[in-house]
């Protein structure tokens, strides 16, 4: 989040407490505390000058506080990342390679008999990529929206007090979970149709 994106969040959290404020105790609310942005400012300078003004109580920067807990939300955040992606390979491995060899066994007599008659192993291998492709393409669409949901719940559960995550999604990160995920569908669809080319005229009868 950048600095304007910043302040106007701020400005519309701050008028929301003071209305909230207004609303359940019945008086206006005043402001006694303000967040400044530091950035490259000198702090010792800036403290000078706030001392100046008339009311003024205690200078505190947190910066090194609110760093060393982002980073360790962060951290959090980055093993649960990398736990789940691995959990989702090796069971997208298991599940979707072999869900597509018992999509071929259930297939079986079809296919032998596109083979019977004159249909190639490249017929018969695209029939069984149309049904795939439709069945691939309603998961990839299904898991991204289910991931987006279940990346803002862990986002929020991994938040500590005073924390502020973006939560939107990003369209390149999905772009990008999107064709990883049929490149993985394409691999496991690969491995799966080689049963195809060992299929056998002979075996109409045991199917």
């Amino acid at each position: 989040m950048d600095t304007k994106e910043f302040r106007k969040w701020a400005h519309r959290f701050a008028d929301w407490i003071a209305d909230y404020y207004e609303q359940l105790i019945g008086e206006s609310s005043e402001g006694n505390c303000l967040y400044i942005l530091l950035g490259e400012a000198d702090e010792a300078a800036l403290e000078s000058s706030l001392k100046q003004v008339s009311g003024f109580y205690s200078f505190t920067n947190d910066r090194t506080y609110w760093n060393g807990a982002f980073s360790t939300m962060l951290s959090s955040i980055e093993i649960s990342t990398y736990l789940c992606l691995g959990l989702s390979f090796v069971m997208a491995m298991l599940v979707l390679l072999n869900l597509n060899v018992m999509f071929i066994n259930e297939k079986k007599r079809e296919l032998i008999v596109m083979r019977i008659n004159g249909f190639g192993r490249a017929d018969a291998k695209r029939y069984i990529y149309r049904d795939n492709i439709v069945l691939t393409s309603l998961g990839i669409f299904l898991g991204v929206a289910v991931g987006i949901g279940l990346g803002i719940i862990v986002l929020i559960n991994l938040e500590r007090k005073g924390d502020n995550t973006y939560l939107a999604p990003s369209l390149i990160a999905c772009l990008i979970g999107t064709a990883s995920s049929a490149l993985f569908a394409l691999i496991t669809n690969i491995i799966a149709l080689r049963r195809v080319d060992k299929l056998k005229m002979s075996d109409i009868g045991k199917v």
